[in-house]
């Protein structure tokens, strides 16, 4: 095959003449479609299908047929949420943007949404980049299958809409049902987005492969809603089983792409890493962005005198120096003198108790916390957007302790020594306390 893949924007495009339409023209030509094609794609807009016919169905088609698909949600459009509920629903690569990540319907808000801003050049090269980095995976994928033996080329046919309408019914037929429950008031008077929704439904209850289970997924609808109602208040947009996880799978994304201010609230910096994503690494892009006189970082890390109290919960006879956790903090504040982000950071005079990272502009948080008798790396982490949540944790865990001047210190050069000496006092009563354990054990 010859042809080019194919990318579908989808977008608003405003009024002819208006100030509208012509913002709307800068962000596709400028953000959108040079790196689209740039990777090697063709691209094309709703409003620039050559063929005729009803402009609904051409626009379905190629929402199917497209290899990538670009959403551009600024001004919440409600055919433009019509459209990515759509592609959603079959599970095929999307990539959404906005120039505005607050307000966000939540099944659209568990998406990662690429901020831009026409007039900041950094944030707008930054989306660009994004775009053309997973363009550029994407085109790799499709050259892949197109080398591949024409047996192992999944078919474009209507059984396989059928199989992802099925596999993808939950998550699909919810988006859509959240994103019109949320828009309905602003889309009352316009006859051909409903017009439309009748046309899919018909669409979706002609395969009749699929019928029972769509019967199914529609008695459930209730229990998602409900669940969609009680994550939208709490603010929350997703969870995972450890801040490895959480954060190479999400969060260092987010510290990218915020442009304003990041918190950092922990005991020491040994868990601010993902799988791949090393500490290293992030104090890097940290640095880089502090560069910046209007970025603000701000690094809050338990008191040496008190970073001690969990030690005896986590002590094993493997690593004793492992576990004395002051030489985590030690090693910590090295790196960051080394990063010259020394002038960022406050030690606070309490017991760890619940490792934070606040990203402020895109009102995202990161919360894991830490239980008996195990590290909190391992532990949960959830990831909340703005809501109560957010905003009460963030008030006392994060903006209270930091001003406070009784509780938090800021750093000086003589503090590396005293941590220093707290680490040689903590292992030599760890190897004593190691000792005398196995002492008792070989007694036994």
């Amino acid at each position: 095959m010859n042809t080019k893949p194919q990318c579908f924007v989808i977008m608003p495009f405003g009024k002819d003449g208006s100030p509208e339409r012509e913002r709307y023209n800068t962000a596709y030509e400028y953000i959108i479609r040079k790196p689209i094609l740039d990777k090697g794609f063709e691209c094309i807009r709703g409003d620039e299908i050559p063929e005729f016919g009803p402009i609904p169905e051409q626009i379905k088609k190629r929402l199917f047929d497209a290899d990538l698909v670009v959403a551009d949600l600024s001004g919440r459009n409600p055919n433009v949420f019509y459209e990515l509920g759509f592609r959603h629903a079959m599970g095929i690569p999307c990539i959404s943007i906005s120039d505005d990540l607050n307000g966000l319907p939540f099944d659209v808000a568990t998406y990662r949404t690429v901020l831009y801003k026409l007039d900041d050049i950094r944030i707008a090269e930054r989306c660009r980049e994004i775009i053309g980095d997973y363009a550029g995976q994407i085109f790799e994928e499709v050259a892949r299958k197109r080398e591949s033996p024409q047996g192992d080329v999944e078919p474009t046919s209507s059984e396989t809409l059928a199989a992802r309408l099925e596999k993808n019914l939950t998550v699909g037929l919810s988006n859509i049902y959240q994103i019109i429950s949320e828009l309905s008031p602003k889309v009352t008077a316009q006859a051909d987005f409903y017009t439309q929704l009748s046309e899919l439904q018909k669409s979706i209850l002609s395969q009749g492969n699929i019928l029972a289970s769509l019967q199914s997924g529609l008695s459930n609808i209730t229990d998602v809603q409900k669940f969609t109602t009680q994550s939208l208040e709490l603010g929350l947009v997703g969870i995972y089983l450890n801040r490895l996880d959480a954060i190479e799978e999400e969060f260092y994304s987010i510290i990218k792409d915020e442009e304003q201010e990041v918190s950092i609230v922990g005991s020491t910096l040994f868990g601010l890493k993902g799988r791949t994503v090393t500490s290293e690494k992030i104090l890097n892009l940290l640095q880089q962005k502090t560069s910046r006189p209007t970025f603000r970082l701000r690094i809050l890390l338990t008191h040496w005198e008190s970073i001690s109290s969990r030690q005896l919960q986590e002590t094993s006879d493997k690593n004793v120096a492992r576990y004395v956790i002051s030489k985590e903090l030690m090693e910590a504040v090295k790196l960051l003198r080394e990063k010259n982000l020394s002038q960022y950071v406050k030690f606070y005079k309490g017991s760890p108790t619940c490792t934070t990272i606040v990203c402020e502009e895109q009102k995202r948080m990161l919360v894991n916390p830490y239980p008996y008798e195990s590290e909190a790396i391992n532990s949960w982490t959830a990831i909340f957007r703005e809501g109560n949540i957010y905003t009460r944790f963030k008030t006392s865990h994060v903006d209270q302790p930091w001003e406070n001047q009784k509780l938090s210190i800021a750093f000086t050069p003589e503090i590396e020594a005293e941590i220093t000496e707290k680490f040689r006092k903590d292992l030599e009563i760890a190897r004593e306390d190691m000792s005398y354990q196995l002492g008792i054990h070989h007694k036994e």
